[in-house]
């Protein structure tokens, strides 16, 4: 639309100057006379002065966009039937035609390329040879044709644009997103844990946060695989999912390390979610061996004064301090 309005208003600006140059090669007197050199006058100053308001615009609106357009090829008609078919005003039709079709939608578009074809007939009141009518079907002909074809380039470029904002889009979700458990990953974490202590300092309700670890994952890996491993890995996603409540947001850290964070939630409320968490991976998870699957949890409070990042290390401190003991939810010292 930016580039459209430039090239709006250069056509503006260039018409009026073509009404001018050319306006003695065929004077505009067939309909009222002399009156038509003070009707064409005007003509040109309206043009110039919609140029110049034109550039003082970004994008117009739709509405703006086919008033001006309209307006323009209504008063290249009436130069038609001032000055006859052989004004070279009447190709000015076909370029403001064109360029309806490519910025407005195609039913508007359609419209004001009808009121084009219609400015091109007018001439022919005053002559109506079948010179005057070839040249007419000519420039109407013209006129179709590339208005068509510029409506299904324009229908075609809309339609990339919107495939490429979809797969950007796509992609963007996919950078945030764990492949293997589904979770948000560390990019999504970092930007989420920012976003979340805004809104707390904002409303001065709780966050709270919970940082998870398997129990000898490394062990459980060495010897059962890389695939008993990742099995793991989604069951405590999917515990997490499950467990915890829906504005809960759930990442994977890294390795065998999650996180979640808990808007609008005390470190007591959020120490029972762990504990949740646990005995339900305690008695639904089993590890390679048979044995139930344990975790170890770090939680902790968002202080006043502290960041996103300094939460995630008091929680992840508190499970630091807590390994050793499975199954354990170790809470973060709020004075610490």
């Amino acid at each position: 639309m930016r580039l459209a309005t430039r090239v709006a208003s250069w056509i503006a600006l260039g018409g009026a100057v073509l009404l001018l140059a050319f306006a003695p090669l065929t004077p505009p007197t067939l309909l009222v006379g002399d009156a038509g050199w003070a009707i064409l006058g005007v003509i040109a100053a309206v043009w110039v002065v919609m140029a110049l308001l034109i550039r003082r615009k970004d994008a117009p609106t739709v509405g703006e966009s086919v008033g001006a357009l309209a307006g323009g090829i209504v008063s290249i008609g009436l130069i038609g039937l001032l000055s006859g078919p052989a004004a070279a005003a009447l190709e000015l039709a076909i370029a403001l035609g064109l360029m309806a079709a490519i910025i407005l939608p195609p039913r508007v578009a359609a419209g004001v390329v009808a009121l084009g074809l219609v400015a091109l007939g007018l001439p022919l009141v005053h002559d109506g040879s079948a010179e005057a009518i070839a040249v007419a079907l000519g420039r109407a002909a013209l006129l179709c044709g590339l208005s068509a074809a510029s409506v299904t380039w324009t229908a075609r470029v809309v339609q990339l644009r919107t495939e490429l904002a979809d797969q950007r889009a796509q992609a963007d979700r996919l950078a945030r997103v764990d492949v293997l458990t589904g979770l948000g990953n560390r990019r999504a974490l970092d930007e989420a844990v920012r976003a979340e202590r805004e809104v707390t300092r904002r409303t001065r309700r709780p966050l709270s946060a919970l940082v998870l670890d398997l129990d000898d994952f490394k062990d459980i890996n060495d010897s059962a695989g890389h695939h008993e491993g990742d099995r793991l890995l989604k069951e405590v996603a999917s515990v997490m999912r499950a467990q915890l409540r829906r504005p809960d947001r759930c990442f994977r850290w890294g390795g065998d390390e999650f996180v979640a964070l808990m808007p609008d939630t005390p470190i007591v409320h959020a120490e029972r979610a762990a504990v949740r968490v646990v005995e339900a991976l305690r008695e639904h998870s089993q590890r390679p061996d048979g044995a139930p699957l344990a975790i170890t949890v770090g939680c902790a409070e968002l202080r006043p004064d502290e960041s996103g990042e300094e939460l995630l290390s008091r929680a992840d401190a508190a499970l630091f301090d807590a390994k050793g003991s499975r199954n354990r939810v170790a809470l973060a010292d709020p004075l610490a």
